[in-house]
């Protein structure tokens, strides 16, 4: 019962193989945060168009569907696919071969957000949201919402140049200094 590959097949499995590659170089492994944020992007996708059809998209005048609308929404999750791949070669780079921990950390920000965006857009369907998901969010949407360097002072990088600021730099290394978190 043995199948001989033809030669389309071979090309067909090189092919799948070498892009295979190419997105575990560039991406990261493929693990559950990958499979999550994916998931939550298509699905926020998803309820945003759904949002259109029922003519109540923040997105446009009208509320109605929009292609531009639309194709914004591409762009955006693609650009969000591009920050992960940043974040992965830069963790590849600046802290190692097989350290992740950057590429994650820029997933979970990604995740949150998608996460807030696919609530919001259910809440304005007039999907009932339970008030421990409302409260949540809310919570999340105040400390996204604050400000990091609210009076523009230096942040660790910046404040070594400064003779009077090496307070700072070292409240700031350890978590205590002026984060802009009141």
């Amino acid at each position: 019962m043995g199948r001989n590959l033809t030669a389309f097949g071979a090309t067909v499995y090189l092919t799948v193989a070498t892009a295979g590659g190419v997105c575990t170089y560039l991406f990261g492994a493929w693990n559950k945060s990958i499979q999550i944020l994916l998931i939550l992007m298509v699905l926020d996708y998803a309820t945003g168009m759904l949002l259109g059809a029922i003519h109540k998209s923040p997105k446009t005048e009208n509320g109605a569907l929009s292609s531009k609308a639309g194709l914004e929404g591409i762009i955006k999750k693609a650009g969000m696919l591009v920050v992960v791949m940043i974040a992965n070669l830069f963790g590849t780079l600046f802290m190692g071969e097989g350290d992740a921990t950057l590429r994650e950390a820029a997933i979970i920000a990604l995740v949150v957000n998608e996460g807030l965006s696919i609530i919001e857009n259910l809440k304005a369907m007039g999907v009932p949201i339970p008030n421990v998901v409302i409260n949540f969010i809310n919570a999340l949407k105040k400390k996204k919402d604050e400000p990091i360097n609210p009076e523009n002072e230096p942040l660790s990088g910046e404040a070594e140049h400064d003779e009077n600021s090496k307070e700072e730099v070292e409240m700031l290394d350890l978590g205590k200094g002026k984060t802009g978190v009141k």
